[in-house]
């Protein structure tokens, strides 16, 4: 094929049906990468509309199984809402990368043992636990089994990577 222009994808139903109709570059302004995760990276983002800062999620498809591993994460974000938990707000395509777009957190616990290079007082540790594992809890509860749990800003767990 010349001309430049890419065939068209073929995404399929149950992925179509959840994503969000939009330009994500039209909608929100990467601003850094905070880390690499299976599939993708995610960014720290501002929704160009309101200021709000926002985590991205990009996952490229490179082969047709990808389709089924977006399809897995995506569920399992849609279906998990709690407010120790971080919020999915919206999901998009562009090209062959999946946008999910959830909530910012700002920091995590290792990041603030980082900053202040000391360990948890035992107080601390209980107020982060006292946050996170409601979460956690939440997720048994409805048969869901986490392999990154970690505590974000106001100990809110944050639900990249999953099972």
């Amino acid at each position: 094929m010349t001309g430049g222009a890419e065939p068209p994808i073929k995404v399929p139903a149950e992925l179509e049906s959840y994503i969000t109709k939009g330009d994500p570059e039209a909608l929100y302004e990467i601003i850094t990468e905070v880390g690499q995760v299976s599939f993708g990276a995610v960014y720290k983002a501002r929704e160009k509309s309101t200021g709000l800062a926002v985590a991205i999620k990009q996952m490229k498809r490179t082969s047709d199984d990808d389709w089924t591993d977006m399809l897995k994460e995506i569920r399992f974000l849609r279906g998990v809402q709690h407010p120790n938990i971080v919020r999915h707000m919206a999901n998009y395509l562009k090209g062959s990368t999946i946008w999910i777009v959830m909530e910012f957190c700002i920091g995590s616990a290792a990041d603030m043992i980082d900053l202040f290079r000391k360990p948890f007082q035992e107080m601390e540790i209980a107020a982060i636990l006292h946050s996170v594992l409601p979460s956690i809890a939440y997720l048994h509860e409805r048969k869901r089994i986490h392999r990154y749990a970690s505590a974000h800003g106001h100990g809110r767990m944050c639900t990249w990577s999953h099972c």
